[in-house]
């Protein structure tokens, strides 16, 4: 993989607006990121896709053996008035909608940084807005004609939610107050209604749940049998709608079971698993102890790169990105940095769509840890009988 400086094209920030991409700039600071791309290999970019379908496996067991141990749920802090929800939506086979590894990747080597299962965003720039880069480029001649992209997500989305939908009304929730969350959920809807689902767009604030402890639509009273929620299986646990879960939790993309795998006490549980494996770090719920090499620290639920601390060999504590985490328990992971680039670090997202490798995303930050705001950057990869 190379960094590829290459021209802007004139027109991008319209050109993003048009299509509904307005938050190629946040906070006053640029976040799609196209004056230079990444270029991959045809082989490189068979290993990555190898290895996501491969990580996609080690989580189904790790899913397994979390619904049959004892005490594993609640080691994961999942609350215990869900347990038998998560197992019975795993045993049933409630299919899940998508995900996302972030992996770091250099020369031959992959390994997994974390999975965000349950709502992750950077999904419409993955799949719709670095796409649209490719072919205006490709047509630029600023790429080569053979110029291809790791980017089956659309395609996949459309097929998957037919089959999670039914014949349901399906309701499309995010926090508004999130452009991004937004964005993400407006895709899908649009995905959605490609496939011929009916839709309704709600904010969260707008769940309710009516007196027999259903989630309803709080604007309609209408019974919501089947809801997309790009909100935390966490944060549902803990909210007003807690109590609706044991009747609804059925209803809900992604299912029940992914709370195993939202979790950072994913990590620790996969080592245990397959310890040494080729594709992980090395992870613990303990502390290391003694000379250590340098490790990481995460609590178990986690997002957008707070509360991350970083310690050294010698167990001095050497980054802490603070945030609103924490009070749960925190897992130990084996540090790796991201591979350096002249502009950043840079890490790599793996997408999973109903099981299956789907595309990648690269965000680049100036420092080692990926927060929401880090640069979003374009790919491409030819054929290794063509010039990149």
């Amino acid at each position: 993989m190379r960094r590829v400086d290459l021209p802007e094209r004139p027109d991008w920030r319209a050109r993003c607006e048009q299509i509904g991409f307005d938050w190629h700039t946040m906070y006053g600071a640029a976040y799609w990121t196209e004056s230079y791309a990444y270029a991959l290999s045809e082989a490189e970019i068979d290993r990555l896709d190898d290895a996501t379908a491969e990580l996609y496996g080690l989580c189904m067991r790790a899913v397994d053996v979390a619904c049959d141990t004892p005490g594993l749920l609640d080691k994961l802090q999942i609350p215990a008035a869900l347990h038998d929800l998560v197992r019975q939506s795993w045993r049933e086979g409630d299919k899940d909608l998508y995900g996302r590894f972030d992996l770091r990747f250099e020369a031959d080597q992959i390994k997994l940084y974390e999975f965000n299962a349950d709502t992750p965003t950077g999904l419409y720039e993955s799949s719709v807005v670095q796409w649209l880069w490719l072919e205006e480029q490709r047509q630029a001649g600023l790429l080569p004609a053979a110029s291809d992209q790791f980017n089956s997500l659309h395609e996949r989305l459309c097929d998957a939610l037919p089959v999670l939908a039914g014949n349901k009304t399906l309701y499309m929730a995010s926090a508004h107050a999130a452009r991004e969350d937004e964005g993400t959920v407006d895709y899908l809807i649009d995905c959605a209604q490609q496939a011929g689902i009916r839709t309704v767009k709600l904010d969260a604030a707008d769940i309710g749940v009516c007196a027999e402890n259903w989630l309803r639509d709080a604007r309609d009273g209408q019974l919501i049998q089947r809801l997309f929620k790009l909100i935390p299986w966490e944060t549902m646990a803990r909210s007003t709608m807690a109590p609706t879960l044991l009747n609804s939790g059925r209803f809900l993309i992604e299912p029940a079971w992914k709370m195993i795998l939202s979790n950072k006490g994913l990590l620790p549980l996969l080592w245990e698993l397959f310890p040494g494996h080729e594709l992980l770090l090395a992870a613990s719920w303990e502390r290391p102890a003694g000379d250590a090499a340098a490790y990481v620290e995460k609590p178990i639920f986690s997002r957008e790169g707070q509360n991350i601390r970083i310690y050294s060999t010698d167990g001095a504590l050497i980054q802490d990105t603070g945030g609103e985490y924490g009070a749960e328990r925190t897992i130990f992971q084996e540090y790796a940095p991201p591979p350096k680039f002249e502009t950043g670090y840079v890490v790599i997202g793996s997408w999973i769509v109903a099981g299956q490798p789907a595309g990648i995303c690269l965000r680049e930050d100036d420092g080692i840890v990926t927060f929401n705001l880090s640069r979003f950057v374009p790919h491409y990869f030819v054929k290794e009988s063509d010039n990149a």
